[in-house]
């Protein structure tokens, strides 16, 4: 799959924030970031088949953007990319 919810965003980001990356509307939190990613292109957002959840997506900017990242300061928690041990963006890597 080429694509994640945003549910599966939050918990996969969490151990990379130091805040919590979901809140109510107008709360500080990490996902507000999308829109930052979302504004340079970095990540495209879709709805799925029939209207259902939201999508996104890495684009090509954004993985080579991740790529870079994760060269110069590592993947940085167990279990995601970087790390070698197989993590779900090392095998996924348009995530």
């Amino acid at each position: 799959r080429q694509f994640m919810y945003k549910s599966e965003l939050i918990h996969d980001a969490q151990p990379y924030c130091d805040v919590t990356m979901e809140g109510g509307w107008g709360a500080a939190n990490g996902w507000t970031s999308i829109r930052s990613l979302l504004s340079h292109r970095l990540v495209l957002s879709s709805k799925g088949p029939q209207g259902g959840r939201e999508e996104f997506h890495l684009t090509p900017e954004g993985q080579r953007f991740v790529t870079a990242m994760l060269q110069r300061w590592g993947g940085g928690a167990p279990g995601r990319a970087g790390d070698g041990d197989g993590g779900e963006a090392e095998r996924n890597p348009a995530m």
